[in-house]
């Protein structure tokens, strides 16, 4: 089934084009960093499997008469959306890496080392329109990139912001 509630339809689409944001972001910081993007696109589209989950539960439940609150929408999506999105991860047999970094996306471990999730993690900071946070400008300098290099991943998010190029008319 497909979701119907125009909230829930809302939502699915602010996820999904916040999923493209961050795999886009992802590749080209990868890019930069001279490590393979092709993972880090992967991990990126599938960020927001969880929330994307819980959506379709809640449109389940509706289709069986529930009737659901933005209140309750949203505190489903912050309770369950973590715990659906492992579920599936784990049941989809991802690759540990795969998942380390989808979930880094999220939460970045303490004390990585990994440029594949330091560039995870900065790509979902720039997606949620962080590039200046400091947590954003501190992963950006230990991956190694420069001013220059911020700008223009700075300019490169801006031109993707908006973008709704996944929607079929």
């Amino acid at each position: 089934g497909h979701l119907r509630h125009p909230r829930l339809v809302e939502k699915a689409e602010t996820f999904i084009e916040l999923a493209e944001k961050v795999a886009h972001n992802a590749q080209i910081v990868a890019t930069r960093v001279d490590i393979d993007a092709s993972e880090i696109h992967v991990a990126g589209l599938l960020s927001r499997i969880g929330e994307l989950a819980v959506l379709k539960v809640m449109q389940e439940a509706i289709d069986q008469n529930c009737s659901i609150s933005d209140d309750q929408i949203e505190s489903g999506l912050r309770a369950w959306a973590p715990i659906f999105g492992n579920r599936l991860k784990v049941q989809w047999h991802l690759p540990i890496q795969l998942r380390e970094l989808i979930g880094a996306v999220h939460v970045l471990p303490k004390a990585t080392t990994s440029k594949s999730l330091l560039v995870m993690r900065t790509a979902a900071l720039m997606a949620a329109d962080g590039s200046d946070t400091e947590e954003c400008l501190r992963l950006q300098r230990r991956l190694g990139l420069n001013e220059c290099d911020r700008e223009q991943l700075k300019h490169a998010n801006a031109e993707t912001s908006g973008d709704n190029s996944w929607q079929s008319d």
